[in-house]
């Protein structure tokens, strides 16, 4: 009886520790594809340029602020097959009870993915549209010559304006501003639209007055010009 209690306890052990290696040699597997993913996601970010794209939307200029925006979805794609391989294992061990919560909150996070790359396709288009604004604002003000016209005649010497500069800078948030509401959607922040939106709207609305008011300035200023030159010769 003594010999059969023994060999009872020592299978039982025996399955016990096998099921713990088999958990063991599964998390580790799982460890090891979460790495791998996380990896390969970082590389593709870092290749697309991302965190540079986002630099220079922060800061209007490609200058590598330390945004490492690769470096967080890399560490949110681990976390979230670590999730997943977790919740497999206290199913496939026993511990559905367990498992639930960690699916739920798998399968809540998975939820958010199609918005989050709705939400990053609106936020590079908004960038790339931005950067043309204010690439063209800086052309045509380069082809004008507006810094060094306004800096004679305000007679500034050798600290000439930076109106160009300015006026890109202006151009490129109000055209990014008028995506922002958009990218919110996609995130599924109603509360936080409604709020910016209430916001940009009216600045997207003074958008036309913002151009009949810099229309009538430049003509006021060639008009300006013409009358005192006429005025000079005349005098």
């Amino acid at each position: 009886m003594n010999s059969t209690y023994v060999n009872d306890l020592l299978q039982s052990l025996g399955q016990s520790a096998l099921t713990v290696l088999l958990a063991v040699g599964a998390l580790i597997v799982g460890w090891i594809v979460a790495m791998v993913a996380s990896a390969i996601v970082r590389n593709i970010l870092r290749r697309t340029g991302l965190d540079d794209r986002l630099n220079s939307i922060v800061s209007g200029e490609d200058d590598g602020a330390p945004i490492q925006i690769a470096d967080w979805v890399s560490k949110i794609v681990f976390w979230l097959v670590m999730l997943l391989v977790l919740a497999g294992l206290f199913d496939r061990f026993g511990a559905a009870s367990a498992a639930a919560p960690l699916q739920g909150l798998v399968a809540t996070a998975l939820g958010y993915i199609p918005g989050l790359v709705a939400a990053g396709a609106l936020l590079i288009a908004a960038w790339l549209i931005a950067s043309i604004v204010r690439w063209a604002v800086l052309r045509a003000a380069d082809a004008t010559n507006i810094d060094e016209r306004l800096s004679s005649q305000a007679d500034l010497g050798e600290q000439p304006l930076s109106v160009s500069s300015s006026l890109a800078t202006v151009a490129f948030w109000l055209a990014f501003l008028i995506f922002l509401p958009g990218i919110l959607n996609q995130l599924d922040l109603p509360g936080l639209e409604g709020t910016v939106a209430g916001l940009v709207d009216p600045v997207v609305a003074l958008i036309p007055n913002l151009l009949a008011a810099a229309i009538l300035l430049v003509v006021g200023w060639f008009a300006a010009r013409i009358v005192r030159q006429v005025v000079t010769n005349v005098l």
